[in-house]
């Protein structure tokens, strides 16, 4: 995935040459400590050949990473090969319990037509009464209610988690990833990124998703890049409805305040509002460049130093990381004695069994 021998001798496996040239065998701890790096069971290092479930010449859409000619960071590596296995593990148990497998069968798009693109895409998920639809995601969870329109689509959407797991991408610098499949493709999302900016990187990877094309780390289309880019802005913040709010709340007094409102009203990041402003020639470089400046001294490294208690739910965090979709299709299988509760509870990394009935209830 990444590693060098360097980098995992620094990890704290000092000898893993030896290991590698057969001198020497590894501790129960070593061992612990690869399987952990590596996201896989312990036991995998103790075979004579690498099982083919774990070999990253047989994960789905692996061979289109090296296509693109970028080398991905080994932690973000593991995050994207955590998601093929995710998917392909459920794939196996909607084969056991005889069920057809999601398709994916997006619009077709414009090249050009940005609104024409979102009334095709809000009829494909399903919206008939748009108004209501966004009362509804801004009064509630933007990227959240994104996300379950998607799953009803066939998307298997993972968001990253800010602490150690198997989803675990803190200061990775990617926003998102699409991965492409016409069955239960994939967008991965950065929980590290603002709340209200996930929202924009929800449709941008979407946008490539409707391309038909996987894109990772590094833009290897630019004009494609920009067209999500439009796309996600023309989604989130439609032209007429976006241009009347800002006569409305900013364009009679240009402060950050009411720009922040602006943005709050669309349930998206300031920067993206921002730059929305700019794009439609709503405001000029020198105002863009003064708010722009005004938001990173606001945001920078946090508006308080005043110290504040982060309280954890497991049960939450596994339903942001893995999605809905997955989730259920575990406990349907559950249901009918293919996993154990046992199992399950292996498969999410859950310490107490009653965390299984808490995230059945979220869903």
């Amino acid at each position: 995935i990444g590693y060098s021998l360097d980098d995992i001798s620094d990890k704290g496996v000092k000898s893993i040459a030896k290991f590698e040239s057969g001198e020497m065998a590894p501790t129960f701890n070593q061992l612990d400590t690869l399987a952990d790096l590596y996201g896989v069971p312990r036991w995998v290092f103790l075979r004579d050949e690498l099982p083919e479930r774990y070999a990253l010449n047989t994960m789905p859409a692996f061979r289109t990473f090296h296509e693109q000619g970028e080398r991905l960071s080994p932690k973000t590596n593991k995050i994207v090969l955590k998601t093929l296995s995710v998917r392909r593990f459920m794939i196996e148990l909607l084969q056991e319990m005889g069920r057809a497998i999601p398709s994916f069968r997006p619009p077709d798009i414009s090249e050009q037509d940005q609104q024409a693109n979102r009334q095709v895409v809000l009829q494909w998920l399903g919206v008939n009464d748009v108004q209501a639809w966004l009362d509804k995601i801004h009064k509630n969870n933007t990227v959240e209610s994104l996300r379950a329109y998607l799953e009803d689509r066939g998307v298997l959407v993972f968001f990253t988690s800010r602490y150690r797991g198997k989803f675990y991408a803190k200061d990775e610098p990617f926003r998102g990833m699409a991965i492409y499949n016409d069955t239960l493709p994939i967008i991965i999302v950065n929980s590290s990124d603002a709340l209200k900016a996930q929202a924009f990187t929800l449709m941008h990877e979407l946008g490539h998703l409707l391309h038909g094309t996987t894109q990772l780390t590094k833009p290897n289309d630019i004009e494609e890049e920009n067209w999500c880019n439009d796309f996600a802005s023309e989604f989130l913040m439609p032209e007429q409805e976006f241009l009347a709010k800002a006569r409305d709340i900013f364009l009679h007094d240009k402060t950050y305040d009411n720009l922040s409102v602006l943005a709050k009203t669309f349930g998206i990041s300031v920067p993206a509002c921002l730059m929305r402003l700019k794009k439609l020639k709503v405001i000029a470089q020198s105002l863009y460049s003064k708010l722009w400046a005004t938001h990173k001294k606001i945001t920078a490294g946090g508006k308080s130093g005043e110290p504040f208690k982060i309280t954890r739910s497991t049960p939450k965090e596994r339903v942001d990381e893995y999605g809905k979709l997955y989730l259920r299709i575990l406990f349907d299988s559950c249901q009918q004695d293919i996993l154990s509760p046992t199992r399950m509870m292996d498969i999410l990394n859950l310490k107490k069994y009653d965390y299984l009935a808490k995230i059945e209830k979220k869903l």
